[in-house]
Order: C-alpha cells, then structure tokens, then sequence
C-alpha cells in the first residue's frame, strides 16, 4: 500500500524514553482515568499539561535543527476503543511519539473522499455520544479505508488526511504529539534531508 501522502516513519529522530521520562512527571491518575474525549479537553489540549520544549536544553536542540515544530509537545492517551475518523483543523502536520503500551492500537487511514459532519454520534474510547466538530477538529463520514499503522517509532502524520485510531487491547496507549508548522510534504523533505 503506498502510504507516502499519509505517513512517514523517522528513524534517529528522538529519544522516545527521554519523551517518556518527561511525560511521566505530567500524567497523573485523574487523566488516565477520565474517559478519552474528556481527558483531550482537559489535559491534552491544557497548555499547563504540554511538554515545553524551550525549557529542555535536549529538546530545543531539536527545535533549533528543525524550527518548525512547536515550542510544545502534547500528550494523547488512548483507551481500549475507537476515536472516530477525523481530520486535525489546527494544524496539518504532527510527529507522533510512541511512549508506552503502543500494542494492539491502530490508526486507520481512509480515503480522501468523505462527508464533514458537524456533528455525529459514535463510540469515542469507551463511551458514546454525539461530538460536535470543533476547533480542533472535524469529524467525517466515510467507509473507504486505506491502511492501517501502527505506530512503533516516531512518524510524520499527514493530520489533513482523514483517520481514526483504534485501540484494541486494554490499557493505556500514550503517545506524544509535535505540531510541524508546514505542509506534510516540506515536512517529509525537511527530515529527509537530516
């Protein structure tokens, strides 16, 4: 299957136990205990639980090879579930960090031609309701998958694309989530050339 519009999977990027380590001292119970569309709204889009890069001398060393990525870094958990295919609206390029428990989990990628939803009733990690597209993201209709990933080291996601996440298996999926502030593309040759 060719993934090259979608994904791109990076090799010497980052020390992902070192991300981990610094993870670690901003997740608590209360946010891996709250249901996964409450924990986005609470914590993972809460700047006061963002990894701040300026701060880290290991970090910004990052930033400074490549200034485009975000002067933070959010954490997203996962819980045995679905998260229903979206599209990012804030952003159109993110590097995801696998951080723990990334067995058993899969974004699914689908085919460009969907229907926005303002709105759609689904399962979102281990409940239902209806979710309202929002700021952050969009919501979609559509049947026609492409590939699934799974992410087991850091990888440039092309977030404009429409995609759901699956997590099949007990236990909490973390990862990281660096915003790269360009098209998927120039992202893709920004780190091919590192």
């Amino acid at each position: 299957m060719n993934t090259k519009n979608y994904i791109y999977e990076l090799d010497n990027f980052i020390d992902c136990l070192y991300v981990y380590n610094k993870a670690q001292k901003l997740l608590n119970e209360d946010w891996l205990e709250l249901s996964d569309p409450y924990a986005l709204g609470q914590y993972t889009d809460n700047e006061n639980y963002y990894i701040q890069v300026e701060s880290d001398d290991y970090l910004s060393s990052i930033k400074a090879k490549f200034p485009k990525l975000k002067s933070y870094i959010k954490l997203l958990k996962s819980e045995k579930g679905i998260w229903p295919a979206h599209v990012d609206n804030w952003r159109i390029t993110a590097i995801n960090i696998p951080l723990s428990n990334i067995e058993g989990c899969d974004t699914i990628f689908y085919k460009d031609n969907y229907v926005k939803k303002d709105s759609m009733y689904s399962p979102f990690g281990k409940v239902e309701g209806t979710w309202k597209s929002n700021k952050w993201i969009t919501y979609i209709e559509t049947k026609e998958e492409l590939f699934k990933h799974q992410l087991t080291k850091p990888t440039i996601i092309n977030t404009n694309k429409p995609h759901s996440v699956i997590k099949h298996t007990e236990g909490y999926r973390i990862i990281a989530s660096w915003t790269y502030d360009a098209p998927f593309e120039q992202a893709v040759k920004d780190f091919s050339c590192q």
